[in-house]
C-alpha cells in the first residue's frame, strides 16, 4: 500500500507539473514517461530481459534471500508505477 501511495504522488506531480507548465495535452506523455520508467525497473531488476543460459546461471549462484529481495524490488517498483500508468490511460482516452 505504501508503494501504490508513493506512485500517486509521482503521479500527481507530473499531473501538476504537466498542466500548469506544458498544458493539459501533456499529462498522458509525462505519467506514462513515469509509468513506463518504473515498469521497466521492475523489468530489469525481475531479469525479464536475459535469456534461458542466464537466468538458470543466475538462478543457480543467488541464495533463496537474495531472489526473495530481489522479487520484492521488482514488485515495489511495479506499485510505484502503476498509479502513473492507469492515469496516464485515463487521459489518454479522455
Amino acid at each position: 500500500m505504501k508503494y501504490i501511495l508513493i506512485g500517486c504522488l509521482f503521479t500527481l506531480v507530473g499531473v501538476i507539473g504537466g498542466t500548469f507548465i506544458w498544458g493539459v495535452e501533456m499529462v498522458p506523455t509525462i505519467t506514462g514517461g513515469i509509468g513506463v520508467f518504473f515498469l521497466g525497473v521492475a523489468c530489469l531488476l525481475s531479469g525479464v530481459f536475459v535469456n534461458g543460459d542466464r537466468l538458470r546461471a543466475n538462478l543457480a549462484t543467488e541464495s533463496d534471500d537474495d531472489r526473495v529481495q530481489r522479487n520484492t524490488r521488482s514488485l515495489q517498483s511495479f506499485l510505484i508505477g502503476l498509479p502513473s500508468i492507469v492515469v496516464a490511460l485515463l487521459f489518454y482516452f479522455n
